[in-house]
């Protein structure tokens, strides 16, 4: 096997040095024990659909921003922006600024797509996602936004990016659970990670109880006002994170157990290798 081969490998999370024994279905299926791999379509759909909501903004209008002025003007003559803050916000800032921020938006759009789809820092572009659905859904368009909240919230906590991406290796050298995937509970990541999770928590309970009072229909069809959308994604978000806060001393006693077989197996091996070669 060529040493580019290894190469790519080890960075895709997927050891080299006993690939040569091993067929490729066999280590399709060590990588399918991680938890992660059940959320790789996820992150391969959350960033395709971010690539795609960047290139379909009319690029000719993109500095003109006629599209975002277009969207916020609508919005706001429909009555659709039930936040009061956020209303003054679209006229005092976006509104006047436009053609900056038509740029931002759709640079952050194609960013966060491939940061996701190449697992590039990608607890970074997904807190980045989060923030931007979160601007969308408060300007009264929770569709598709508040699936997007939900899925990326999930893949946050899940560390996807680590699972045949980029973080794999970048976790090495950036061990920020804010900004890569890490690929397991390591020591250094351990308090932060927990502190990480804790503040997400609390945000998004906090966000769920600030919609409330802005909440037009109970009714359980109402899935377009966007108060109670947030509210229920709020409260589904702030769960998720929570429950990876909980399971945080699980995965690291996991990850510590892991390590210490790891270790005993290697010394093993070169206890007998010795006596291997004395029978030659």
């Amino acid at each position: 096997m060529t040493s580019s081969l290894r190469r790519m490998l080890d960075l895709f999370g997927v050891s080299s040095a006993n690939l040569s024994r091993d067929a490729l279905w066999s280590v399709l299926r060590r990588l399918a024990k991680r938890e992660a791999a059940l959320l790789l379509p996820l992150r391969f759909f959350i960033g395709l659909g971010w690539l795609r909501a960047g290139l379909d903004k009319p690029l000719g209008d993109l500095l003109s921003a006629v599209w975002l002025r277009d969207f916020f003007e609508t919005q706001l003559s429909s009555g659709e922006v039930v936040f009061p803050l956020y209303r003054w916000l679209i006229e005092a800032a976006f509104l006047p600024y436009a053609p900056l921020f038509s740029v931002m938006v759709v640079a952050a759009e194609l960013l966060i797509g491939l940061m996701i789809l190449l697992g590039a820092f990608s607890q970074l572009a997904l807190l980045w996602g989060l923030g931007l659905n979160l601007l969308f859904v408060w300007a009264g368009v929770p569709n598709p936004s508040a699936f997007y909240l939900v899925i990326q919230a999930v893949l946050f906590t899940g560390n996807v990016g680590a699972l045949f991406g980029l973080d794999y290796l970048l976790s090495k050298r950036v061990p920020y659970s804010l900004l890569c995937a890490q690929p397991s509970a390591l020591p250094q990541t351990y308090q932060q990670s927990r502190l990480t999770l804790l503040t997400l928590s609390a945000f998004c309970c906090v966000l769920s109880l600030s919609s409330l009072p802005f909440v037009r229909d109970f009714s359980p069809h109402s899935v377009e006002d966007p108060a109670m959308i947030l509210v229920v994604t709020g409260l589904m978000m702030g769960t998720s994170f929570f429950v990876a806060y909980l399971r945080l001393p699980v995965l690291q006693h996991a990850d510590e157990k892991a390590g210490a077989s790891q270790k005993a197996q290697k010394s093993g091996r070169q206890e007998i290798r010795p006596e291997a070669t004395t029978l030659y």
